[in-house]
């Protein structure tokens, strides 16, 4: 029996959770909510973030490394690194050269503040969002792949491993920021 090939999906959702017994580690599943595809952890010392897969080998996908006083982010993704550079003062996000788009630029950047990230091409096309949960004490927020060659692959991951190095990069940033509220600075 003939059966049509299958487009690819157009787009892809993935949930991030927090590890119940520890905050610093987290998980990255599958749109059924339990298939667990990356674990990440967050700790003090470099490399302050790393992203492994769920597979029994838990081989280390990319690290990524934040500075006391620079804005700057350097990931090692599989071996290769890629700086997420700050666009300025005035400016919110950070930009890489994606390897995996042959040095095109990408920006991830605060859609409006405590909501969302946004990850977009050098035209103003988004990729990708993170939608925070921010009341949530089990969830850090769903990830939206907004395209279909964001589905499976490298671009995929690397799409991932940035968004969630600006992720913990935004979480640092509002967690010192509403320490500096309650301690009325």
């Amino acid at each position: 029996m003939f059966r049509p090939q299958q487009a690819p999906p157009s787009s892809r959702t993935l949930h991030v959770y927090c590890d119940r017994s520890n905050a610093a580690n987290a998980r990255i599943v599958h749109s059924d909510k339990t298939t667990t595809l990356w674990l990440f952890r967050v700790r003090m010392r470099k490399p302050h973030l790393t992203i492994s897969s769920a597979v029994p080998t838990a081989a280390i996908l990319a690290t990524a490394t934040y500075h006391d006083f620079s804005s700057r982010i350097d990931v090692v993704m599989r071996g290769v690194p890629i700086t997420l550079s700050s666009r300025g003062a005035f400016k919110n996000g950070h930009t890489y050269q994606s390897p995996a788009l042959a040095g095109a630029t990408l920006t991830w950047k605060s859609q409006n503040f405590l909501t969302d990230l946004v990850c977009v091409d050098d035209k103003g096309v988004v990729l990708a969002q993170f939608h925070f949960k921010t009341w949530s004490l089990t969830k850090y927020g769903s990830l939206e792949l907004l395209r279909s060659d964001l589905t499976s692959g490298y671009l995929m991951e690397e799409v991932v491993v940035m968004g969630m190095a600006m992720v913990e990069h935004e979480m640092a940033l509002r967690t010192k920021g509403f320490a500096d509220i309650a301690a009325g600075g």
